[in-house]
Formats: C-alpha cells, structure tokens, sequence
C-alpha cells in the first residue's frame, strides 16, 4: 500500500496522486485542492495555439456530456484552462473530487493521446500498465481519497523517474517519493 502517514493520518489523496501519476505518463503534476475538494491534471505540452486548445475543449466537452448522460452523474466543477509561454503550453484539468471516475480519467488520458499525442511532454522512463494497476484498484484508490477530510493541499510530479508528492500548507512541506 502507497499510504503515508502524515501526523498520525492516513493521507488517501497522496496514494491516489501517486498512482495516477504512475499509471498516466501524460501527467506532467496533480494537485489536490482540499478547500473545493478539487483536483487539478495538468499536462504539458509544446506550445498549442488558441485554435488546438479550443478544438480539444470542445472534444472533451462533448465526450463528457455523453458520458454524463450515460452514467446519469453530474459534475460539479468541470473546468480546463490553458496557460502558455513562449515555447510551452499547460492545460489544467479541474474536477471535483466526489463525482470523479476512473471511467471518465480514461476518457480524457484517451482524448489527450489521441489529440494532443505529439505534443505532450513526457518524460523518459518506465511507466506502470494496467497489468499493475487494474481498474479496481483505481477505482477503489479513488473512493477512498473521496472519504478523507484532510485538509493538506498536496503537489504531486514525476522527476527522474521518481513520482513525489508534497504536502503544501504555508511554510510547512512535507515530502513523499516513489521510486
């Protein structure tokens, strides 16, 4: 089991970062917002002009609105936004924790491949597959985080073929790595 404690808690959020950063290579970092019960996918990408942005978002939009109709679930807060410099681009996903799925995370790294494919910023190494974590595991990984009334707002990338997770509240910074 990935959980780490953190003053005496167990942290749910922390194994669900890291496993989702572990089984999506498209993640360039997660963050857990616990003041919305929020978390934020971001991917990197090379620079992406206003046209792809919005021609993804429409995309997603639309396969989540059937996807919402077919599971009769509503989202809360469905939000992307698309920050750029001059030579990279980040889109953040936001989605509220209660009513995420693994279902609907595979819509999206499924969308983000197939559309944003070459684009995307990954970096080198080893990644895990299904055969290491099945949709069961994801999906229960998932409704735990969704139990936990932690109030760490929590950092997650992947660097150097590690996966580290911070816990960010002000100055104090707590720090979990997976090799």
């Amino acid at each position: 089991e990935l959980t780490k404690k953190v003053e005496g808690r167990l942290l749910k959020e922390i194994d669900l970062m890291i496993a989702l950063l572990l089984r999506f290579p498209q993640i360039g970092t997660m963050h857990y917002i616990p003041k919305t019960m929020t978390v934020e996918i971001v991917f990197l990408l090379e620079e992406l002009t206003a046209q792809e942005f919005e021609h993804f978002h429409e995309l997603c939009n639309d396969h989540f609105d059937v996807y919402q109709r077919l599971t009769k679930r509503q989202f809360s807060i469905f939000n992307m936004e698309l920050a750029k410099t001059d030579w990279l681009s980040a889109i953040t996903f936001t989605r509220d924790l209660d009513s995420l799925t693994y279902g609907e995370l595979g819509i999206l790294m499924e969308l983000v491949i197939r559309d944003l494919g070459k684009k995307i910023i990954i970096e080198d190494g080893e990644y895990l597959t299904d055969d290491f974590f099945c949709t069961t595991d994801l999906t229960e990984l998932i409704n735990a985080a969704k139990t936990d009334s932690s109030q760490d707002t929590l950092v997650g990338f992947r660097t150097k073929g590690r996966v580290m997770v911070f816990r960010d509240n002000g100055d104090d910074h707590d720090i979990h790595v997976v090799k």
